[in-house]
């Protein structure tokens, strides 16, 4: 088992949707920044062609491209979590002669590329998964994570239902790693959330016997549709607020959960027919406890404020930590000094997910005091600022 399968408190699982700009996010991240993470890669479904109503690639081919554009944003050096269950592919992938499931296709395209994935799988999987994520962990002896959701926690056959999994998977406790998901979760429910996992965390079953154990949540609202064209607003990151005040409510000894979120991103990916879309440009610039979102010009009727005008808002508020703190800032100076052109809306996903990421990996060692450079920056010079 690699060591670096092994991680703590003071380390950061971002769950990322395996989409362009947040593998170029992942890619460029500075070395110890890199270090101090390990990314649960959620894959989407097939992009689909509206205009013929079909799916625009076979599920064989997403898949292959999902794992090239993981060589490239991640390598071949560390292990990732993979997580196929949002991508509703079929029951054996269209496009493969040989009709395997989907996690198989995937593990057996990974391994002959030396790509180090490890199965994401829920508290109930079906007799199909189960049957295919134990023959990976039989080839490739990188034990598995157990994903469990709010629903799953709260249920009175959770117990029952956790030593039922982890049967079935045959493996010792300390080569699963533990993934709590609260998923949504709202400023207004803090205080009962607050209360309900100061009991949880401690009563976890089993809870120093599992390889890692990480409680992720999410705040990004699912559109930002209520954000004013030209202005810039504050949105809190509950989840942060969360897993911070948590520390200090949990008993001297008891283990600390890995903190985890969804980046920039709402936990969920929409539906939505980009022919009936108007969007907007938008930054969302990750600080202390909050997101700055600026809102800007319509992507299609080029009407409203431009990019380069949004970076020079952002630049000039005492938020900004300067473009040595991360690629992502770098670009905005960039944007902001006419440097670079305006770009797309995944450049913008990319620049503002590569600035998160490295915030909350500087961000999490500041809070519980690890051993850890606070401003680690790249190899050619330090960063600067700290969040």
């Amino acid at each position: 088992m690699p060591a670096s399968q092994v991680f703590g408190s003071g380390h950061y699982v971002p769950i990322l949707k395996g989409k362009l700009g947040e593998f170029n996010a992942l890619r460029q991240l500075y070395a110890p920044d890199r270090a101090a993470l390990t990314p649960l890669i959620e894959v989407p479904p097939v992009d689909w062609d509206y205009d013929d109503d079909q799916a625009k690639k076979s599920e064989a081919a997403h898949l292959d491209a999902v794992r090239d554009k993981l060589i490239k944003a991640w390598g071949t050096d560390r292990p990732f979590f993979l997580d196929l269950a949002p991508a509703e592919l079929s029951p054996a992938v269209v496009g493969d002669p040989a009709n395997r499931h989907a996690y198989t296709y995937f593990f057996d395209a990974a391994r002959a590329k030396g790509l180090l994935p490890v199965p994401v799988v829920p508290i109930n999987p079906d007799a199909a998964l189960l049957a295919a994520v134990l023959a990976i962990l039989a080839k490739d002896q990188r034990g598995v994570m157990i994903r469990v959701s709010r629903d799953d926690l709260y249920s009175p056959a959770f117990v029952q239902q956790l030593g039922q999994v982890t049967t079935w998977l045959g493996l010792p406790l300390a080569q699963i790693d533990m993934l709590i998901d609260l998923e949504e979760v709202d400023a207004s429910n803090v205080a009962p959330y607050l209360m309900a996992l100061s009991q949880v965390v401690p009563q976890f079953p089993n809870v120093n016997a599992w390889r890692t154990f990480t409680l992720a949540g999410c705040s990004f609202p699912p559109s930002l549709a209520g954000v004013a064209v030209g202005s810039v607003v504050q949105l809190p990151r509950v989840e942060w607020g969360l897993w911070k005040s948590l520390l200090g409510r949990l008993p001297a000894g008891a283990r600390v959960p890995t903190f985890s979120d969804y980046a920039v991103a709402n936990a969920d990916l929409p539906d939505i027919d980009p022919r009936f879309m108007s969007p907007l440009h938008n930054i969302r610039y990750t600080i202390d406890s909050e997101w700055l979102v600026l809102r800007g010009q319509s992507v299609k009727k080029q009407k409203g404020p431009s990019n380069a005008t949004l970076c020079q808002l952002l630049m000039g508020r005492p938020e900004f930590c300067g473009p040595l703190f991360s690629e992502g800032d770098k670009h905005i100076v960039a944007c902001a000094t006419a440097q670079t052109g305006p770009g797309n809306m995944m450049t913008w996903r990319q620049v503002g997910t590569n600035h998160h990421l490295t915030f909350v990996v500087r961000q999490i060692a500041s809070q519980i005091a690890l051993s850890v450079p606070l401003v680690p920056g790249p190899a050619t010079g330090q960063a600067q600022g700290t969040p």
